[in-house]
């Protein structure tokens, strides 16, 4: 079923839409959707920046999945049709996809995510969270 809206444009902006249709051999309509389509349609449709105790962080829509723990599993060799099969198949490989293009536009916020998340980062963490050296070397079994 097709709707049909009418939507008003200035008469510079209906020129610009008309030349541009006349050198791709469209009509000004069927350019004016897919432009609106384009823009108006979510980059990454199914990524979410969700608020965590460390920060935002994007994670794949309504299931949480960490965008950083699906580049993690990228990263070590597994394709995303796997990841959706054999980790987490409540996923699709169209949200595995969707989660490594959002990394490939976001790089740098998902590799400190993934740098903050490693064993290291939290000792390092958990250190400035105690009192003493003392309280942090007996709570990670290191004195007695």
């Amino acid at each position: 079923m097709t709707v049909t809206m009418t939507v008003q444009l200035s008469a510079y902006t209906y020129t610009l839409l008309a030349q541009r249709a006349k050198q791709i051999a469209s009509s000004p309509d069927v350019l004016a959707d897919e432009v609106l389509r384009r823009e108006l349609q979510p980059t990454h449709p199914y990524i979410t920046l969700e608020q965590s105790p460390w920060g935002k962080r994007a994670v794949v829509k309504e299931s949480g999945t960490p965008v950083s723990v699906i580049v993690g599993y990228s990263q070590q060799g597994l394709a995303p049709e796997a990841f959706a099969e054999e980790v987490h198949p409540a996923l699709t490989p169209a949200h595995v996809h969707d989660a490594l293009s959002y990394y490939y536009d976001h790089h740098d916020e998902v590799d400190h995510e993934i740098a903050e998340a490693t064993e290291a980062a939290a000792r390092q963490q958990l250190r400035e969270r105690m009192n003493s050296t003392e309280d942090y070397l007996r709570i990670t079994g290191q004195r007695r």
